[in-house]
């Protein structure tokens, strides 16, 4: 028998209660949905419940998780997230159904692997709108370099222009800005005679101009994933009726004793250069679970305990100690111990190689 514990229970069900949810609101908008998976790096069962709650596509940042969805499924509609490394131009051709380009260069090198490979591969064109992350910055080159995906490159497919809100400026989607990007559509469009097909907006933040009527008719495509593992508040502000966990972390209980809450001796700092302030409640029953921040991330609301009755005092890379004192539950060593998980914890729990993946069909 294998180890069971640090344990991720997946329950794609569940994931698309929610994502129905989400595609219904996108729809009143007049968008549809890029199920967007590299929160959860893009584990298929999951991707398969996006899509049959409605998505049209599965966004992912990285091509080794696109590689791993072909395999899954050949049939299953794939959309780089990431802009792309020209250096992987051969396995975004190959993964990628579609992918968000910023750079000629780039798109030069996919042409050329698409040809290679005997395919046509959709590109999106982004432009930088204010978040200055990636995107052309210039409408004037943005429009050149598009004139030049129609015209001198029979591997691509120009499929529309997309911009992404809030991953590094801060800066929030409206009704001007999306109104914009629809300007930067027309303007490529003007240029080689026909509509595009796509006008793409990121990310779940663009559901909160839905039921004040603030997205542009135009806008028909909406890149979104975080608000398929929890709430977040910082990008939307609503939050999905009767939302279900679709991911719950377990970790064992590998100590278990009556100890003083406070530290005894010189303080410095405590694992991972962390600035520590201690409560002094006395002897409370303590026990440490076999997680910790490499497991998890740095985030310190990353993981939830299930039983209200839990507190966290805190964790290092490999250990979380937990106070039990007033728990009504008579956990014992060995046990384990529910979470739930952040966004933060999620991408970071699916990529440890020391916690097991358990779908729970």
């Amino acid at each position: 028998m294998g180890k069971v514990y640090p344990q991720l229970v997946v329950t794609p069900a569940n994931m698309k209660h929610n994502m129905e949810q989400v595609v219904a609101l996108a729809a009143e908008g007049g968008m549809e949905v890029n199920g967007v998976a590299k929160g959860f790096c893009c584990i298929p069962e999951c991707c398969r419940a996006m899509l049959e709650a409605g998505c049209k596509s599965i966004g992912g940042a990285r091509t080794c998780d696109l590689k791993k969805l072909k395999e899954y499924d050949p049939t299953m509609p794939t959309l780089l997230t990431r802009i792309p490394m020209k250096s992987e131009a051969s396995e975004v051709v190959a993964w990628a159904d579609i992918s968000l380009v910023s750079e000629l260069e780039t798109l030069q090198a996919l042409n050329e692997e698409a040809l290679k490979q005997g395919k046509v591969h959709k590109v999106i064109l982004m432009k930088d709108i204010g978040d200055r992350r990636e995107g052309y910055y210039e409408q004037d080159e943005m429009t050149e370099v598009g004139v030049k995906v129609e015209t001198e490159m029979p591997g691509l497919f120009l499929y529309g222009v997309g911009t992404n809100f809030g991953c590094y400026g801060s800066v929030c989607p409206t009704w001007e800005k999306l109104t914009d990007l629809v300007g930067c559509a027309e303007a490529i469009e003007a240029k080689i005679g026909r509509r595009l097909d796509i006008i793409s907006t990121g990310g779940t933040q663009t559901l909160n101009l839905v039921p004040t009527k603030e997205v542009p008719e135009r806008v028909n495509h909406l890149r979104c994933g975080i608000c398929s593992i929890t709430k977040a508040a910082y990008t939307w502000e609503a939050d999905i009726p009767d939302r279900l966990d679709s991911f719950r972390l377990r970790a064992e209980i590998v100590e278990l004793k009556e100890k003083p809450t406070m530290p005894n001796g010189l303080l410095g700092n405590a694992a991972l250069n962390e600035k520590r302030h201690y409560e002094d409640l006395g002897i409370r029953k303590r026990a440490i679970v076999a997680i910790g921040r490499q497991d998890f991330g740095e985030d310190k609301d990353s993981i939830i305990p299930v039983d209200p009755k839990i507190r966290i005092w805190g964790s290092s890379s490999d250990h979380t100690i937990l106070d039990l004192e007033d728990c009504e539950t008579d956990y014992k060593l060995g046990d384990y111990v529910e979470f739930n998980i952040n966004y933060v914890a999620c991408m970071h729990l699916t990529m440890s190689r020391d916690v097991n993946i358990v779908i729970n069909e």
